[in-house]
């Protein structure tokens, strides 16, 4: 999922980064009196703005006045744990709770947080970042007939509740997470299956600039036969309004708008799409793109995103 920040934020991250750049040398004595509080939340900012691993696990060692690796520093993805889960989790907590979880979520390479750096196996942090909330949706999404059927889900939310703390503490209660999971997910290829695509920079979005692209998804047909995608519903997500974007659409490979557009409603979702294609055995590659309003400042320094959270159609999904 990608994030389309406006000028405040974005130049209020560029200030930001330049001081990790200035931190070296006689400085670092200085940046290790830093607070584990305190270098969690800059960790934080950095995944939430699409950091890559390996420079916020530079940037967490320069902090803590440690070297940093400059390279993979990338562990196993099997294991055990001795710990049980309690207490629900979600993206900002921080904790010896979230480090246990990311260790749980290490020890499979199919729902791992990173594949080296901070939140890889052997470097995992105290922080529940946007990597440690990804790599839970895959998690949830994994044990899918555990986690998400019992309440009537069908895709990962990154929030650690109670269905997700009881498997969380099975996996830990079996000692390995390295089998393929009691759930459908890892096992069924028929129907419709949807999955992250490439996904946008993070970039600025200008007052009155039309087709933003936020996120980009892909659909592949593993049935029998074709099949009908009628819509798809998305959902503002993010530190801005609503009112900030005019009309919300998706479009084909080729940037043009399948089916109808839609506002956002009370809820921050819109309904977009209509009859979308997708043949036996092909693949579609599509985009939620949204229109930003014209030139306000009362929306300057919102910090948006887009989810997609259904796709309706009668194929299994």
């Amino acid at each position: 999922m990608s994030t389309l920040s406006f000028k405040k934020v974005a130049t209020g991250i560029l200030s930001v980064l330049v001081a990790f750049t200035m931190i070296g040398g006689a400085s670092v004595a200085q940046a290790a009196s830093l607070t584990q509080a305190q270098i969690d939340s800059i960790v934080g900012l950095l995944e939430s703005f699409g950091a890559d691993a390996q420079t916020v696990a530079d940037v967490e060692a320069t902090l803590k006045g440690e070297e940093t690796s400059g390279g993979s520093t990338g562990g196993s993805t099997s294991g055990s744990c001795d710990y049980t889960f309690a207490t629900d989790l979600s993206m900002g907590d921080t904790g010896a709770d979230v480090m246990h979880l990311q260790e749980v979520l290490n020890m499979n390479a199919a729902t791992q947080v990173a594949a080296s750096g901070i939140g890889s196996a052997g470097n995992e942090s105290s922080y529940f970042g946007a990597l440690t909330k990804t790599a839970v949706v895959k998690f949830q999404e994994y044990y899918a007939s555990e986690i998400l059927a019992p309440v009537g889900l069908t895709a990962g939310t990154g929030y650690v509740g109670a269905s997700t703390r009881a498997q969380l503490n099975a996996v830990c209660a079996d000692g390995t997470d390295n089998g393929a999971g009691d759930g459908d997910q890892a096992s069924d290829t028929s129907g419709l299956h949807v999955a992250a695509g490439n996904q946008p920079s993070n970039s600025l979005a200008p007052a009155s600039a039309t087709n933003i692209p936020f996120t980009v998804i892909e659909l592949t047909n593993n049935g029998s036969s074709d099949v009908t995608v009628d819509s798809i519903v998305v959902k503002r997500t993010g530190l801005a309004s609503d009112d900030a974007f005019t009309k919300i659409v998706v479009l084909d490979e080729d940037g043009l708008q399948i089916g109808d557009d839609d506002t956002l409603d009370s809820d921050h979702e819109a309904v977009v799409g209509d009859d979308i294609e997708v043949e036996e055995g092909e693949s579609v590659t599509l985009t939620i793109a949204a229109t930003r309003a014209a030139a306000s400042t009362a929306n300057t320094g919102d910090v948006a995103s887009f989810s997609v959270i259904a796709i309706n159609t009668d194929a299994a999904v």
